[in-house]
C-alpha cells in the first residue's frame, strides 16, 4: 500500500513539473510575441500620428485644389503647389500579427488583449484601403498644373470628385487615426510611438505641408484624448 502511494505521490509530482516547464515555456513564447507585436504597433503608430497632425494643413491644401480647378474651368492657368499624394504615404505593417495569429501561442495570450489586437489589426486593414483609395483621389488632381487649353469638361467634373474623395478619405483617416491611437494606447505599454527613423521624415513632411499656408499642425495629444475608440 505505502509502495502504491509513493507511485502515485511520484507520478503528481511529475505531472506537477511537467505543468510548471510547459507553463514557463509558454510564458516565454507570449513575452516574445507580445515585444514583438507591441513593437509593430508603435512603428504603425508612427503613421497614424503623422497623419492626425497633419489634418488640418491637407484641409487648406485642400481649398487651393479647390479652387485652382474652379480657376481651371474658367479656362484661367493656374497652379498648385506640390499635391499631397507625395507626402500622405506610409507603409503599415501586420507580418508579426499574422505570425502570432496562426501560432499556438496565440491561445495563451489572455482573452481581453486578443481581442484588443483584433481590434487594432482589423481597423488597420481599413486604413490601409482608406489611403490607398486617398491616393488615388490626389493623383487625379495631378491635371490642376496643366495648360487650360489641354483640360476639358470631363477633367473637371473627375477633378471636382477626386477633391470630394480625397475630403472624405482624409477625416476619415485623421479621425480613425486618433482612435487607433486611444485604442491602442489601453493595452500597448509605454511608450505610444516607436519614433523609428521614418518619424522624423513624417516630421519634415508636416512642416513642409504646414509651413506653406502658415498653419500649424493638430495638437496629438488633445486628438487622441478627444478620440473614440
Amino acid at each position: 500500500m505505502l509502495e502504491m502511494v509513493s507511485v502515485v505521490f511520484g507520478v503528481l509530482i511529475a505531472l506537477a513539473v511537467n505543468e510548471a516547464v510547459q507553463n514557463w515555456h509558454w510564458a516565454e513564447d507570449v513575452a516574445e510575441a507580445r515585444a514583438g507585436i507591441y513593437e509593430e504597433i508603435r512603428y504603425n503608430n508612427d503613421w497614424m500620428a503623422f497623419r492626425v497632425m497633419l489634418r488640418p494643413c491637407l484641409d487648406s491644401q485642400l481649398e487651393q485644389a479647390r479652387a485652382a480647378v474652379e480657376a481651371l474651368a474658367a479656362g484661367k492657368a493656374t497652379r498648385a503647389s506640390a499635391l499631397a499624394d507625395r507626402v500622405i504615404g506610409g507603409r503599415l505593417d501586420n507580418q508579426n500579427w499574422q505570425a502570432l495569429r496562426t501560432s499556438s501561442t496565440f491561445e495563451h495570450l489572455p482573452d481581453q488583449e486578443r481581442r484588443r489586437l483584433g481590434e487594432y489589426y482589423s481597423q488597420l486593414d481599413d486604413l490601409r484601403e482608406w489611403t490607398s483609395e486617398e491616393g488615388r483621389a490626389w493623383r487625379e488632381l495631378s491635371l490642376i498644373n496643366f495648360a487650360p487649353n489641354t483640360i476639358e469638361r470631363s477633367d473637371i467634373s473627375r477633378m471636382r470628385l477626386a477633391i470630394k474623395n480625397a475630403e472624405v478619405f482624409g477625416e476619415v483617416i485623421g479621425r480613425n487615426s486618433a482612435n487607433q491611437l486611444a485604442r491602442a494606447q489601453r493595452f500597448v505599454p509605454a511608450p505610444l510611438l516607436a519614433k523609428a527613423p521614418r518619424y522624423a521624415r513624417f516630421v519634415e513632411r508636416i512642416k513642409a505641408a504646414c509651413g506653406q499656408f502658415g498653419q500649424r499642425p493638430q495638437d496629438l495629444d488633445a486628438a487622441v484624448r478627444q478620440a473614440q475608440p
